[in-house]
């Protein structure tokens, strides 16, 4: 299942920039995936995974890290801020995907065991 991201130019813009800035730091063996992503983003594709979201939301912030160290403090909060609406997208997708299940502790073993032995 993909997420449709609502991205216009300059979003699009701001994630090919900081994913080309981010690349080359990136280890060998991800390089391939990373460059496969940064191409979807390139040729406008608004459809994503949550692991591409990951990998777009880590360029956005680490490229936002670098720019703010350069005083340029408007874009790096336009990084961030891109970077967080991306995040959200991506855990709204898993929670409705792929909601990760919570494993019993033993406080609520034990209370669901009450309950059969009340009723």
């Amino acid at each position: 299942m993909k997420k449709r991201l609502q991205l216009n130019i300059k979003d699009q813009q701001m994630i090919i920039e900081a994913m080309e800035v981010i690349r080359p730091k990136r280890y060998s063996f991800e390089q391939k995936r990373f460059d496969l992503i940064l191409d979807k983003v390139v040729k406008g594709k608004k459809d994503f995974d949550s692991e591409e979201m990951i990998y777009i939301t880590q360029s956005l912030r680490r490229h936002g890290k670098f720019v703010a160290l350069c005083r340029e403090v408007e874009n790096s909060d336009s990084l961030r801020k891109l970077a967080d609406r991306v995040e959200r997208a991506r855990i709204a997708h898993q929670n409705m995907h792929h909601p990760l299940k919570k494993a019993l502790t033993a406080g609520t073993v034990s209370a669901s065991q009450d309950k059969t032995l009340i009723g």
